[in-house]
């Protein structure tokens, strides 16, 4: 198994339609409930949703505990959006 983080030929899904799309609205969850799971403000996870923010290590380990993925998943799609596929 490749260590390589690889660049997929398709357009990069953007970490805020990630957390919108597939996990907030499929589970229900609202900004202000992964507020309070995360333990951070409003205007982070606002910052997030609208890709104004990027996803830092500390970031990346709170949204993994609060919606069941790991770090390594935020801080890949990070890159991968930062264009560092690498």
């Amino acid at each position: 198994m490749a260590d390589v983080l690889r660049t997929p030929a398709h357009p990069v899904t953007s970490v805020g339609v990630m957390l919108e799309v597939e996990f907030l609205e499929p589970l229900g969850i609202t900004e202000d409930g992964l507020v309070k799971t995360m333990g951070v403000s409003l205007e982070t996870v606002k910052e997030l949703c609208s890709n104004r923010r990027r996803v830092t290590a500390e970031t990346a380990f709170l949204l993994a505990q609060a919606l069941g993925t790991t770090p390594t998943f935020w801080r890949n799609l990070q890159r991968l959006n930062d264009g560092h596929g690498d």
